[in-house]
């Protein structure tokens, strides 16, 4: 892998996984004392004045407060929740081509929620009509619920790059 394209795990303090970065920011921040490295690679980075290996993980000197993020309920967020597939009957759609379904009809009381909306194309939200999925023969491809965009686990998704090394700090086994 060439070295631009590889990432740093960043733990807080309290070593909760708070970020993923650069190379060269982990660097900087190791060499103004604001991270130590908890795990190395083998990949040694040469400065006139100084040898370092490339890390993998850092974890920060001091503790920084993380904002709980809450999401508002928006189209988008629906759309990146059910990664853009019909919640029907599984086609992958465009943005411009899917459609929100109230899962529980509004004529029948149902709400605007996490909990109530889902994807569909067309011809399924079409079909649907004003019925519940199991009146129209449809079964959820999985339950809704509050999208968490801003979540380590979220932004692992996009990481191409995932280090062996950061599996014991992610409790991804």
């Amino acid at each position: 892998m060439h070295i631009d394209k590889r990432k740093v795990l960043v733990l807080n303090n309290s070593y909760e996984p708070i970020n993923i970065c650069s190379w060269k920011k982990a660097i900087i921040m190791i060499i103004k004392g604001n991270a130590t490295s908890l795990e190395d690679t083998d990949i040694i980075i040469n400065s006139p004045s100084t040898k370092l290996l490339l890390p993998s993980v850092l974890r920060l000197a001091h503790y920084v407060p993380v904002p709980k993020i809450r999401n508002k309920l928006n189209k988008s967020y629906v759309l990146l929740r059910d990664s853009f597939i019909c919640q029907y009957c599984g086609k992958k759609l465009k943005e411009s081509e899917i459609t929100l379904d109230h899962i529980i009809p509004r004529s029948r009381g149902g709400r605007n929620n996490w909990q109530n909306l889902a994807t569909a194309c067309p011809e399924c939200n079409s079909k649907k009509g004003d019925k519940l999925p199991e009146e129209a023969g449809f079964r959820l491809k999985k339950d809704p619920r509050r999208y968490q965009p801003f979540s380590m686990l979220y932004q692992l998704q996009f990481c191409v790059y995932l280090d062996e090394r950061w599996k014991k700090y992610l409790f991804l086994d």
